[in-house]
């Protein structure tokens, strides 16, 4: 699931049904909501001011309280219980992250300790890198094998006849 914006409930559902899930974190790293947040914002706020603003809005408080009544306290952390700078809420359990750790922007280690208490557990994949001539770039900075048409089909069904469970991320592939 996305992590930020649009499918943050996710997360929730998952832990609410007891699911397992896996985030997919498309920026930099967990550190990196830290300056990739206010550039969404509209107003020049920062995470602080924004994080103030959800926590204030009566809407919220209400669901949040219903949330932790019937989930157990903490489900959803109160207003009041301020995150750190830049912490995603739902960042739980095993992260996929697309870049290489030594790409990521910098994570506080008030962050990182947040992120631990939390259960985080960051896999850094590697690039989503697709144009022409990055394949051995990537093959060079993460050792993964670039596998193209008809093997990468072959493993597929071979997976499948082997009764593997399998799961699709696409982040904007093109197929010609």
């Amino acid at each position: 699931f996305d992590p930020l914006l649009s499918t943050r409930s996710a997360s929730f559902a998952a832990r609410a049904l007891g699911l397992p899930s896996v985030a997919l974190l498309t920026i930099a790293g967990p550190g990196a909501w830290l300056t990739h947040g206010p550039t969404l914002l509209k107003k020049p706020l920062t995470l602080a001011e924004a994080s103030t603003l959800v926590e204030t809005f009566p809407a919220n408080q209400a669901a949040t309280a219903r949330l932790n009544r019937e989930f157990g306290e903490g489900f959803v952390e109160a207003a009041g219980q301020a995150l750190p700078d830049g912490m995603l809420d739902t960042l739980r359990g095993r992260v996929l992250v697309t870049t290489l750790e030594q790409w990521q922007d910098p994570c506080p280690p008030k962050l990182k300790e947040s992120y631990a208490k939390q259960g985080a557990e960051f896999f850094f994949v590697g690039p989503v890198l697709e144009h022409e001539g990055t394949a051995a770039l990537r093959n060079i900075s993460t050792g993964i094998q670039d596998l193209q048409g008809e093997e990468c089909r072959n493993r597929v069904w071979a997976a499948r006849e082997a009764g593997k469970r399998l799961v699709l991320v696409s982040m904007g592939t093109l197929l010609t």
